[in-house]
Formats: structure tokens, C-alpha cells, sequence
């Protein structure tokens, strides 16, 4: 081989080093910026999860004041949960579902899908990350209602009591809407008692 080849060859062999290294160097920092958190039932939540969700729901209002990292970790965990659980019963979030969440939320701001989606883009909001929190908001109302199914009553005199302590006796309510108002209002507990359960049930193990 002569001279300039093997010079060629020197070179090329140092440049592709340096490419190496730079690709570790790369894959280092990506790893270091998205560390697991959180192992819950072999579902992982990293980093980067926790970043993403913060943004999304900075971004969308969904709370008056910035979330804390714990804070949204846990929602994760709740929602890793309930994932885990709605396989259990074989519960899945369908397309027509997903895209009726879409369509709420489009309806609520009085423009399309496409638009609500495009604004999304433009405001930097993850769309993928704003459906993995329907998905998980379907799953866990589908979970939450099975576990309740026949847990849940309204006594006749619970509704008694409800219109007795209206304070406005000119508004007519029918006993069908305050047996509904109970209804809710069990459910929203019992949901909350049941998420607890299922946190004692699968396995979760958070790292920071």
C-alpha cells in the first residue's frame, strides 16, 4: 500500500473513531436526560414521561398551579395501574372512543378536530401524549364502573334527605336528577377507594 493510501486510510479510520465516539457521547446524554423513574407491573415510566405530561398539562390549563414532578410521577403510576388492570379484564379504549374524546374536546372549543390538533402543534402541545391521557382516562372509566357494578346504590332516603337540604325550594329538581347527583358522587368515591387498593396490588418501585 503506499504512502498517500495509507494516509487516506489513517484518516478515515480517525474520522470514523470520532464519529463513534461522538454517537456514544449522544446516546450517553439521551440516556441521561431519560432515566427510568419508575418501574410499575413491568410498565416503565421514564424522564421524559414526566417531562412530556408536565407540558401537556401546563399547556392545556389542566391545573391552577404547575404540577411538581411527584405530582405528575403519581398520576403516571395511577395510570400504568389501570393499564395493567384493564388488560386483566381484557378492556381496551376503541377507536370510536378515542376519536369521541377528540370530538368533546373539539366540541367544547367550538372548532374541528383538525384545528384543536393544529392548534396543539402550534402551542407545542405532545398530540400523542394529549391521547395517551384519554386512553387512560377511558380505560379508567371502564375499569372503575366494572369494579362498581352493583356496589353503588341510592336509597330512597338519601334522595329525601338531598331535596330536603336544598335551600332554594323554588328550584325544581326531579328525583331522577338528584338520584344521578349521588350516583356521581358515590362513584367519584368509590373510584378513589378503589384506585388505593390497586396500588397495594401491583408491583411498583420508583427510583427517584
Amino acid at each position: 500500500m503506499s504512502k498517500k493510501m495509507q494516509y487516506i486510510k489513517n484518516i478515515a479510520i480517525a474520522c470514523l473513531m470520532l464519529f463513534c465516539f461522538d454517537a456514544l457521547r449522544a446516546i450517553d446524554a439521551s440516556a441521561r436526560s431519560n432515566t427510568i423513574v419508575c418501574n410499575v407491573n413491568s410498565c416503565i415510566i421514564t424522564t421524559l414521561d414526566i417531562e412530556l405530561r408536565t407540558k401537556m398539562i401546563n399547556a392545556t390549563n389542566q391545573a391552577q398551579h404547575n404540577p411538581t414532578h411527584d405530582i405528575v410521577k403519581n398520576i403516571l403510576i395511577d395510570e400504568a395501574i389501570i393499564s395493567s388492570e384493564a388488560k386483566n379484564h381484557k378492556i381496551i379504549a376503541a377507536e370510536s372512543e378515542i376519536l369521541q374524546a377528540w370530538e368533546s374536546i373539539a366540541h367544547a372549543n367550538n372548532i374541528t378536530v383538525k384545528q384543536l390538533k393544529n392548534a396543539m402543534q402550534e402551542s407545542n402541545i405532545d398530540i400523542n401524549e394529549m391521547q395517551k391521557y384519554m386512553i387512560a382516562q377511558i380505560l379508567a372509566s371502564k375499569v372503575f364502573k366494572i369494579a362498581a357494578s352493583g356496589n353503588i346504590k341510592v336509597t330512597q332516603e338519601e334522595i329525601k334527605h338531598e331535596l330536603d337540604s336544598i335551600k332554594d325550594k323554588k328550584t325544581k329538581r326531579s328525583e331522577e336528577d338528584i338520584e344521578n347527583q349521588i350516583l356521581q358522587r358515590k362513584f367519584a368515591y368509590f373510584s378513589s377507594e378503589y384506585m388505593k387498593t390497586l396500588r397495594t396490588k401491583y408491583y411498583i418501585k420508583c427510583v427517584k
